[in-house]
């Protein structure tokens, strides 16, 4: 039978995470562990109040999941379709399972996860490092602590952000996105990513309210 059990983890960020929609002090986040055949698999969830989830609430969810593991700790694909029929929704508990069975299953066969997987990992895709909002003088300062990252995703949607991203230009050649979350009208999208064009960005991420269909 497979067992769960599950904690709060909460991480002091560096510094404080700045987005368009407030700021962050605290990672609030929940560990997972599903045992089986003297293994541990580990998970992680980071919920967020934006999609309606809290640790409090990926807690509770997972004290239900426990009792819909079954005893197979590879039978993935129908464990994961039970926990969602038992209570949907609430990604980052579904998450956390998700993940802790499949460290698990590479434990009981010995493997590395990318092995199960049958991945190669010098095809590993390249992610960004993101760098929250701030003045222009702490976004330079942070790009410049950042030069070891190929790829830097850069909050927006304040007053400052062309003086932000020529900040950051004027520090680094890495290649640049920029995530509004949200922050932008239509009318303000098109304006900032006209204005943004001379420092190279090679995308947007989110610039209007996700409702806004029509606006997008």
């Amino acid at each position: 039978m497979l067992t769960l059990e599950a904690s709060p983890m909460n991480l002091k960020l560096h510094e404080p995470f700045r987005i368009s929609r407030g700021v962050q002090h605290y990672a609030h986040c929940v560990v997972a562990k599903i045992s089986a055949e003297g293994a541990t698999g580990l998970g992680e969830a980071a919920p967020t109040t934006y999609y309606g989830e809290t640790q409090e609430s990926v807690l509770s969810c997972l004290s239900v999941y426990a009792g819909h593991l079954g005893d197979d700790p590879f039978a993935l694909e129908d464990i994961l379709d039970e926990v969602e029929h038992t209570i949907g929704r609430n990604g980052a508990a579904r998450a956390a399972v998700d993940l802790a069975l499949h460290d698990l299953a590479g434990k009981l066969l010995g493997i590395p996860l990318y092995q199960l997987l049958g991945l190669n990992p010098a095809k590993t895709p390249k992610t960004s490092f993101t760098l929250g909002i701030d003045t222009p003088a702490e976004m330079r300062r942070k790009a410049l602590e950042a030069q070891g990252y190929p790829i830097l995703k850069v909050k927006v949607g304040t007053r400052n952000d062309l003086e932000n991203l020529k900040a950051i230009r004027e520090v680094s050649d890495a290649v640049i996105r920029v995530d509004a979350n949200a922050g932008w009208t239509a009318k303000e999208a098109i304006r900032m990513i006209e204005a943004l064009e001379p420092y190279n960005i090679e995308f947007v991420e989110q610039p209007v309210p996700s409702h806004d269909l029509e606006g997008l």
